[in-house]
């Protein structure tokens, strides 16, 4: 079964951001017909399809962006703010993780493939402090 012409104006509509409520109330349907479009196969298809495209093209968006992004991270751990480049160190950090496969990034307990502890955020921020504070002792002993 196809959609129809309204149920394919509804599917548009809510994808612009129509709400249910505006829907009823422009008099585009009752409720309880769209109630009984969504039980309908065809009808639940062409919205889910609306949304794969939708996450397709963000995720394509921030392909494109992501090198942008990283250079930018990069240059802030040279910021002569000591927080913000710590902080760019940990999201680059975080960032390196997620790319490597772990979906939880530093959060991660353990390495499943290793079986060796994982470094938790907090963990990297000490750390990052720890070398920023030997890097300022080895400045100011020169």
């Amino acid at each position: 079964m196809t959609l129809s012409v309204k149920q394919k104006k509804v599917v548009d509509e809510l994808f612009e951001g129509i709400t249910e409520d505006e829907l009823f109330s422009k008099a585009l349907m009752t409720r309880s017909l769209f109630l009984t479009w969504l039980s309908q196969k065809d009808f639940i298809d062409a919205l889910q399809s609306r949304v794969a495209v939708a996450a397709v093209r963000s995720q394509m968006m921030i392909a494109r962006q992501s090198p942008l992004a990283v250079e930018r991270l990069v240059a802030l751990t040279k910021n002569e703010n000591p927080e913000t480049a710590r902080k760019a160190c940990l999201d680059i950090l975080e960032l390196s993780a997620k790319c490597s496969g772990e979906p939880s990034g530093l959060a991660r307990p353990t390495d499943p493939q290793k079986g060796q502890p994982r470094m938790t955020t907090e963990q990297a921020s000490r750390i990052l402090a720890a070398l920023a504070e030997k890097d300022v002792q080895g400045s100011a002993s020169q």
